[in-house]
This record gives structure tokens, sequence and C-alpha cells, in this order.
């Protein structure tokens, strides 16, 4: 599987107009206005903001660092013209690349977190930014044995990074020096949390044996379809086919777009077999889009409008649903914020995040809307140059 062409931000010179040229000089302005309003909000050292809310309309947000909102934003950014965008992804890549441990893992929180230590390291943040700095051609840890170690009797991945499994010395070693290395860099936390009793206890209690369908995509796109994905890659299959995303599929994952986003995306990438999926993937997306186009809020329509692009790029549901995306930016060139993912009482999105999906799926459907007229071109040209 090979990723959309990349394209420049600048409108193409000259006068001609083509059926549809409106709405494709639309879609320009927007991804226009989407990289300017990153340019804006882009913190010092790289990082695109996340933000954790207590309630699910995540009123009342505060920042939350982590590296995994900067993956996604990332991987939008890396569909336009490299060279365009360097000033925002040599950043982001140098964050990413900061939060690295020992062993080439990842935690979600950062080092400029006061929480970066209450939970282990995970193999989502580990596959995403794993992901991001070979997707920019920045060298790529030798992590890949932390994820045939983190697998469970069936060879699906784990979330967690943890010690047992069995035992193994060298990842007992790793987390150990890693632990430490986090705990003399800890950050006090702010005074509005010094007495909050969320807090009161150092670590945060996580299921270790946790299996969840969103990880094991994301481990799949990493590392690709090998020898060591093919029982996660028929796991995700046997889970979509028999409706399983209709189901509490994830502990911190509670909308089903999610999942299909990260099925798609491994399947674009790195993994044919996945195709298994299409058909049912296909169906739940066309009984959740509702009459205006959208799939409800902006972050679920860029989830869906970017699977169906792997998946059925011709359907009118893709034309709606970007329509849907080009009517709901802000004037500031983001799209609003919903929840992501969750904990048991928190809720993390961010602008930066939603904006991550409607870009990236503005950008991929402009790429194979201008190499499709460049086709249709030649093609007709051909056919009046026949004598």
């Amino acid at each position: 599987m090979t990723a959309a062409p990349h394209f420049h931000l600048q409108p193409p010179k000259g006068p001609s107009r083509k059926d549809g040229s409106r709405r494709l000089d639309d879609v320009r302005c927007a991804i226009q206005r989407s990289v300017d309003f990153y340019r804006r909000v882009q913190l010092p050292h790289g990082e695109f903001q996340t933000q954790i809310a207590t309630t699910p309309d995540l009123a009342q947000p505060e920042f939350d660092s982590s590296p995994f909102t900067t993956t996604f934003v990332l991987y939008a950014l890396s569909h336009l013209e490299r060279n365009s965008v360097r000033d925002l992804t040599e950043p982001a890549l140098r964050f990413l690349r900061s939060e690295q441990e020992l062993g080439g893992i990842w935690r979600y929180y950062s080092r400029r977190q006061f929480k970066r230590l209450r939970i282990p390291p995970d193999l989502d943040d580990t596959a995403c930014a794993s992901f991001a700095l070979r997707r920019f051609g920045w060298r790529t840890p030798r992590n890949q044995w932390i994820f045939r170690y983190c697998r469970d009797a069936s060879g699906r991945f784990f979330t967690w990074v943890a010690r047992q499994r069995p035992f193994s010395p060298r990842v007992s070693l790793m987390r150990t020096l890693g632990d430490l290395h986090a705990r003399l860099m800890l950050r006090e936390p702010p005074v509005h949390h010094r007495n909050n009793p969320r807090f009161q206890n150092p670590i945060d209690m996580v299921p270790l044996d946790d299996v969840d369908p969103v990880v094991n995509a994301n481990a799949i796109l990493y590392l690709g379809q090998t020898q060591d994905t093919i029982a996660a890659i028929r796991y995700l299959v046997d889970f979509i086919q028999q409706g399983g995303a209709a189901t509490k599929f994830s502990l911190y994952y509670g909308n089903p777009l999610s999942l299909y986003y990260m099925v798609a995306r491994a399947y674009r990438h790195h993994s044919s077999a996945l195709h298994e999926t299409h058909q049912p993937m296909l169906r739940d997306l066309n009984a959740r889009q509702q009459r205006d186009g959208s799939f409800g809020s902006p972050l679920s329509t860029g989830l869906a409008a970017c699977a169906l692009l792997t998946l059925e790029p011709r359907g009118n549901a893709l034309a709606a649903a970007i329509d849907s995306l080009l009517r709901s930016q802000g004037t500031d060139g983001a799209w609003d914020a919903d929840v992501f993912y969750n904990g048991p009482a928190e809720f993390w999105g961010s602008r930066e995040l939603t904006t991550a999906f409607a870009l990236e799926s503005l950008v991929r459907y402009l790429s194979r809307s201008e190499v499709n007229d460049a086709v249709r071109e030649r093609h007709s040209a051909r056919i009046d140059l026949a004598p």
C-alpha cells in the first residue's frame, strides 16, 4: 500500500476552471487555514496540545502534556509537501525524540508532566511515535523486540509494557532505569492539584493484561504484516466481522470510528490482509452518516472521512463528509475539540487533535481529486489526438 501523493499548498496557476473546481478551491483554502492555525499554536518545544477535562463535554479543560496528539498532527502534515511544513514538523519530531525512553519506548505522559510515572510505558504511544519518526525519515529505535515480548498466548499485543509475562531481565532493567530517569526529572504538581485526592496515590492502577483492538491496529501499522503481527491481524478481522465495534470494545476508546480509522490506516500502509474488514466497516460507516453529511462531531467526521478515503474513495458518502468539514471549520482554521479517548473519570481531546483528522482527510481528498483530474486530462488528450 502507498501513501497519497504530496502536493503544494498553492492553488494551480492559470484561468482555467473545471467542474467541481470551486469545491477544490474551498478545500485548498481550508488546508491553508489549518496549517496557519498550527503555526500559531505549536508550543515552543514542538508539542501540539492535548487537553484533559473531567466531563465528556470537555468543559474547563487544561493542558495535559503528551506525545500522543503530536503523532497524529505529524501524520496529517506528512501528506503535504514536506518543505512547506518543515517549520512545524522538525520541532515536533524533536519533541517526539526527546520523549523516547531506554529501549525505544514511549509513555503517554510527557517529561513535562508531574504525572509521568503514574502509568507504565505502552505500545500505543510507542507504535505511533515510532511510525511518525520513520515516516519522516528519522532513525527509528530498534524496539520491535518489546512488541514481541508484550503479547498474550494467542499473539495479540498487550497495551502496557509491564515486567511480567514471563520475567525478562532485559525488560526489568529497561523499566527500572527508565523509571529512575523519569523520577529524577519529575515535575512538581501544579498548586491546584497538590491536594487533589485523585493524585494521593502515586500511581494509577492499569490492567496489565489489557488487549485493545486500537492498540493492536497501531502495532500493525508500525510493524507491518509479518509473522509477529499475523495473530493480531486475525484478531482484528474476526473482531470487526463479528460486530465487536458495537460493543464496549476498549477501556480507552469509546468511539467505533476511532477503531475504523486505525484499522484503515494500518491497511493502507502495511497490511493488505486487513481488507477482510472493509465491508463490515463500510456498512457501519454508511449507517452512521447523518443527513447533513457529518458523522456527528467534526472529530467523528474527520475520522470517518479518512477511513472512507481508504475504503471507498469514490462514494457519495466521502464528498458529503468533506462538505460537512468545510462548513464546520472555525474562522481560525481549527475544528472543535471532542473526546478522542478517556479514562474512568477523565476525558482527552483538543482542537489540535480534531484538526489533525480533518486536515488529513482534506489533503488526501484534494490530492486524489487532482490526480484523477490529471488522469482524465491525459485520457482526453489521447482521444482528441487519435486519427
